[in-house]
């Protein structure tokens, strides 16, 4: 297994509504709008934790013009 270094920068907006019938308004004026309803039980750490964990590509990436399709810098032969 070989690490790579991940920089995220992540700038996420969550809104938090105060109840059902708020959260179905907003949805209903943006339909693609995520957004929760206030939870005194709400675990913040989890949350952001898992929009860290969303925003991980699913596979390494390389910037534009880096690409080593035959991985020869990891094997020292570049």
């Amino acid at each position: 297994m070989t690490l790579y270094p991940e920089v995220l920068h992540l700038d996420n907006v969550l809104p938090v509504a105060r109840n059902e019938a708020e959260l179905e308004r907003w949805e209903s004026l943006d339909p693609l709008l995520d957004a929760l309803i206030a939870d005194p039980e709400l675990d913040v750490a989890t949350l952001v934790e898992d929009e860290i964990l969303l925003s991980i590509p699913v596979v390494p990436m390389h910037a534009e013009g880096e690409c080593d399709p035959d991985g020869l810098a990891l094997m020292g032969e570049t």
